[in-house]
């Protein structure tokens, strides 16, 4: 969940767990080092993360602790385990390593323009990180950027991640109105009868698709929303309701950057950083199971206690 063992924090909880311990002393063994617990961690791929993932979704459905018939898209931003460099520290770094290897003299050169020649570099030709690659500057909401990423993700209505992607760069949201809606009935097997997005993802093209594929209620909110969505159905109960029920993918991001430590990557580079954020993903859902039944299972515990 801290996303990787190498990090001292991670290692101390590993170190302090009490569970953990008692079942190692139970097969008789004690904790690996950090590197052995990296390399098996490295070992699993990201095919079998999104596999761990369906088998979830499988689960819950089966156990009716979601229908999947609600879908919530929305993206986030997400900070890299990197710091946001000076063109001139990128200089004096890259000169060094320059002297081992002469692969990175393209980037020496976008420096060199921007430092010596006043000139302006497009974002895409600009070094961000010299640690992590993939990251880019993020914007979200118009106000605050960050070096990192910024992934897709699908909310069931139980509450539940039903679908994650991790596009590279700053992408916009409008592109992915229906990949995710579709990604979340690939991962699920269930068209849902409701998805709602805010204004960002705003795209008459995109809401025809979604309604062909059968879904009855496709809510964008805001002024982009209202003007693409007809006014009968806009002002209608289901449309509202869709509207209203949209704030639980913010509690959805809070609890995720709160309580798995989403919105701080411990690892580098894109296959990586998708790896982590599936591993907090499959953490969620399965801390969302286990709420999930408990509550279901609230009212037969009163009644046998009342019995």
């Amino acid at each position: 969940m801290n996303g990787c063992c190498k990090d001292q924090h991670a290692r101390l909880l590993l170190e302090e767990s009490i569970t953990l311990k008692l079942w190692l002393e139970h097969l008789g063994l004690e904790l690996p080092p950090a590197s052995t617990l990296s390399d098996n961690l490295n070992a699993v791929s990201n095919d079998t993360r999104r596999l761990i993932h369906d088998v979830q979704l499988r689960y819950i459905l089966q156990g009716g602790l979601d229908d999947f018939q609600k879908c919530f898209i929305d993206s986030t931003a997400v900070e890299a385990n990197t710091e946001r460099p000076t063109d001139s520290t990128i200089l004096v770094r890259l000169i060094a390593r320059v002297r081992a290897t002469g692969g990175n003299l393209h980037r020496l050169d976008v420096c060199e323009r921007r430092v010596m020649e006043q000139e302006k570099v497009p974002v895409a030709d600009k070094i961000i990180s010299l640690s992590d690659s993939d990251a880019s500057f993020i914007v979200k909401g118009g106000w605050n950027t960050e070096v990192g990423y910024r992934p897709q993700l699908a909310r069931s209505g139980g509450g539940f991640v039903t679908a994650l992607v991790l596009p590279r760069g700053n992408a916009a949201d409008s592109p992915h109105l229906v990949p995710m809606a579709q990604e979340q009935i690939t991962n699920t097997g269930v068209i849902p009868s409701m998805v709602s997005a805010d204004h960002g993802y705003s795209t008459q093209q995109g809401l025809e698709e979604l309604l062909g594929l059968g879904v009855k209620v496709v809510s964008i909110s805001g002024a982009k929303g209202k003007k693409i969505i007809e006014a009968q159905k806009w002002k209608s109960q289901p449309y509202r309701q869709a509207r209203a029920e949209r704030s639980a993918m913010e509690s959805l991001l809070f609890t995720l950057k709160e309580s798995f430590e989403f919105g701080e990557m411990m690892r580098r580079t894109h296959k990586n950083v998708l790896a982590e954020m599936l591993e907090k993903v499959l953490a969620y859902n399965i801390s969302q199971i286990i709420r999930v039944q408990k509550k279901l299972s609230e009212p037969q515990e009163m009644q046998r206690a009342a019995a």
